[in-house]
């Protein structure tokens, strides 16, 4: 298991929306659940699994989920997913397959995932912190601050609003009234 808590999930997703608010950061936490299906992902894997899985996502034009599946699928099972990342258009070295071979029939499973995310991190790196930058990015960017800024008030006005419904509630449920 990856060992993190679910305030690591959360952290880690808000901190990967600050990077492109194009992903939200509800939607990178849902795609990190899943990731953690994969129980053979440890945590030293686990951030640069979802880094490869968002930079993938946006390099190759397709859905987080859809994503984060093939990069689990690859770590979980790095034998594997050689074959499943290939069909994406990720090569491989022979060298970088035969090591992966070896690291995995050694037991060394962290190492032949850090060779797949090093590939992967090769091939698509960067594509989704450069998406980040675009306007659409800041634009959306600029909207879940104005959410989050609602959020606050909200929460702050909150104890305010309790009261005054009890005291309405109160009021109207009078006879008299």
């Amino acid at each position: 298991m990856a060992g993190l808590k679910a305030s690591d999930i959360r952290d880690m997703s808000e901190a990967f929306e600050d990077l492109n608010a194009l992903f939200d950061d509800k939607l990178i936490q849902s795609a990190a659940n899943v990731l953690l299906t994969f129980t053979d992902i440890r945590k030293e894997a686990f951030e640069p699994a979802m880094q490869a899985a968002l930079d993938l996502s946006v390099r190759m034009k397709q859905d987080l989920s859809t994503s984060i599946l093939q990069v689990g699928k690859a770590l979980n099972d790095p034998i594997a997913g050689l074959t499943a990342l290939r069909r994406v258009g990720v090569q491989f070295t022979d060298g970088q397959e035969e090591l992966i071979r070896k690291l995995v029939k050694s037991g060394d499973k962290l190492g032949a995932q850090r060779v797949i995310l090093a590939e992967l991190n090769k091939e698509f790196g960067g594509s989704f912190l450069a998406q980040g930058g675009t306007t659409k990015a800041k634009l959306a960017a600029f909207g879940y601050a104005v959410e989050d800024l609602q959020a606050t008030f909200a929460e702050g006005l909150l104890p305010a609003i309790v009261d005054i419904a009890g005291a309405l509630k109160k009021a109207l449920s009078d006879p008299q009234v």
